[in-house]
């Protein structure tokens, strides 16, 4: 708001004007602004209540004396502190094996604006060096391998505080038709037990072979330490 203040006759004679700017919009200060009642002693001050991240930016104080020029002028620029909020963490992409992926961390709020940084942890939880481009709250990596699996820590940071979000990233070999996964797996133990069955048979048909080999011959049964022969071909001799 901007304001002129005049003293009566015989006073000094003051012009208080303050002029708010904010570079983030229209902002009600409805309820939220105090203007001091020390102006004799050239106290122009204001109070704002409850601030938030909205209040962010430049004011400018202006003080103009009747008849003097030039005026006189002050700008402040208000900077409220607020922690970062959580960060929402995300995989960003496929993660399979020779595929490109990014790792996305955003605090929705926080002022001044969160700077982020990136940690690396690999299957056995242990520290190891941080692969791929941070751009901001963005971690891309390429052409990643089973050595990109690991754990992924995001801190989010301002001089107001800190906050973390993890990320666990587990790369799979590349990916082909589930049906036909099945239908090759499903084949092959076909073709094993098909082939175990027919090994099976033969390994039995020769050991009873063995035990009972018998030859025909001449009508006469011979067997391992005896033969057997019909008498009446026995009698045709």
């Amino acid at each position: 708001p901007t304001g002129f203040l005049y003293a009566s006759s015989g006073n000094l004679s003051t012009t208080l004007t303050c002029t708010f700017l904010s570079y983030l919009g229209r902002i009600s200060y409805q309820g939220r602004l105090r203007f001091s009642n020390n102006l004799e002693n050239g106290d122009a001050g204001i109070t704002l209540d409850q601030v938030t991240m909205q209040d962010n930016g430049t004011y400018e104080c202006l003080v103009e004396i009747r008849n003097i020029f030039p005026s006189k002028s002050v700008d402040v620029e208000l900077l409220v502190l607020v922690s970062p909020s959580n960060p929402v963490c995300e995989i960003i992409g496929n993660p399979e094996y020779g595929q490109n992926i990014n790792l996305t961390c955003n605090s929705v709020e926080g002022s001044p604006e969160p700077k982020y940084t990136w940690q690396s942890y690999d299957i056995q939880n242990k520290s190891r060096p941080l692969e791929g481009i941070a751009i901001g709250g963005m971690l891309m990596l390429k052409n990643v391998s089973i050595n990109t699996t690991g754990y992924y820590i995001c801190l989010s940071r301002n001089t107001a505080g800190e906050n973390k979000c993890n990320l666990t990233v587990a790369i799979r070999p590349p990916s082909m038709n589930i049906a036909l996964y099945a239908g090759i797996i499903g084949g092959i133990l076909a073709a094993v037990i098909i082939i175990s069955v027919l090994v099976y048979c033969c390994c039995c048909r020769k050991s009873k072979n063995k035990d009972y080999e018998a030859t025909i011959l001449l009508g006469c049964i011979v067997k391992p330490f005896y033969a057997f022969c019909p008498l009446q071909m026995i009698g045709g001799f």
